[in-house]
């Protein structure tokens, strides 16, 4: 648990001083928020939570792309001697968390600011929102760390990443009209459970599959 907080602390601190991560990613979610409200002088609540999540599912990506830079080479080699493959990616997904909410935070003031803010169900999205960010931590990291061992292969990532990727989009553009009066759908929480279960899935099939890439 030390060695993985120790990671951890080390990411976040990495993130803060990169010149080419953070500060991008902050600029490029503003942005994109102006650009909508110039775009759009006026949204509606449907549209408003699709752009919403477009912006942010693509600053994740982006974000979570360069993590693993370091797992190849003598970098690689240190990290594969001093801890466990699991304490290594989790320090990944935690810091990737970390800054996906960041940004979501970014995104939600921006667009607020600039088109409205529309959720009438703040505790709903609040929550859609934390499950989301679990799923799409867990999922950009596992490709990062997959684009990180099979560099020069990248165009597989994208047909790997569409059939997880596409049901925590449409539950999450579902959950969240929802929320913002949208729709109306008094049995959402079952699409809420489906999420999570989509997380599960994911949390799964990364535990399987990081150790086999680790030693390869």
């Amino acid at each position: 648990m030390n060695r993985w907080i120790v990671l951890w602390q080390k990411e976040m601190v990495a993130q803060w001083r990169s010149q080419s991560s953070l500060p991008a990613i902050i600029l490029y979610v503003l942005s994109t928020t102006f650009i909508v409200f110039a775009a759009f002088a006026r949204i509606d609540e449907r549209t408003w939570v699709v752009l919403y999540w477009i912006i942010l599912v693509l600053s994740a990506a982006q974000s979570a792309q360069n993590s693993f830079r370091d797992v190849e080479g003598v970098s690689g080699w240190y990290y594969y001697s001093v801890c466990r493959v699991e304490e290594y990616f989790f320090s990944k997904v935690a810091a990737n968390f970390i800054l996906l909410g960041l940004m979501a935070v970014l995104t939600f003031l921006g667009l607020s600011l600039f088109s409205g803010m529309p959720i009438r169900n703040l505790g709903l999205f609040v929550g859609v929102n934390v499950s989301a960010w679990l799923g799409l931590s867990l999922l950009f990291s596992f490709l990062g760390f997959l684009n990180a061992k099979i560099e020069g292969q990248q165009g597989l990532l994208p047909l790997l990443s569409f059939p997880l990727l596409l049901p925590i989009l449409l539950e999450v553009i579902k959950l969240s009209s929802i929320s913002a009066g949208a729709m109306t759908d008094t049995e959402y929480m079952s699409d809420l459970y489906i999420l999570l279960a989509v997380d599960a899935l994911i949390l799964a099939l990364t535990l399987l599959l990081i150790r086999y890439l680790w030693q390869s």
